[in-house]
């Protein structure tokens, strides 16, 4: 099991919701909070502003979609979704590189599974 790190708690721990976001958005996005607007993360430009209370990338699904863009396009070559115990009960996100080489996690929802795997991506580089 890995630690995150942006917070150092397993990431198989991390729940869905407005820590787990601002982890993603530090550590996978690169991402940095506004200096002076609370509410807002600034991207790859000054003029890129993000408003936290709108991107919620381990609640929604299109949020999450834009992380696994973004894994992909700095480090894996694909993503897998697999049901790891045969039941619907989780859903497993894995990404991909090379031969053989592959980074997942699991959970109850697609965006936090794909949020978990996206930062263990980064905790095992």
């Amino acid at each position: 099991m890995s630690n995150c790190p942006n917070c150092n708690n397993p990431i198989d721990e991390h729940e869905a919701g407005r820590k787990t976001d601002a982890c993603v958005a530090i550590v996978i996005m690169g991402w940095r909070p506004h200096m002076i607007a609370d509410h807002v993360w600034v991207g790859e430009s000054t003029n890129n502003l993000i408003n936290k209370e709108e991107w919620l990338p381990s609640k929604n699904i299109a949020d999450a979609w834009e992380v696994v863009e973004k894994v992909i396009q700095d480090n894996a070559m694909t993503l897998r979704w697999y049901n790891p115990d045969g039941r619907t009960s989780h859903i497993g996100v894995t990404f991909g590189f090379g031969f053989g080489n592959k980074i997942g996690a699991q959970a109850f929802t697609a965006p936090l599974a794909i949020c978990r795997a996206a930062l263990n991506v980064v905790a095992n580089d």
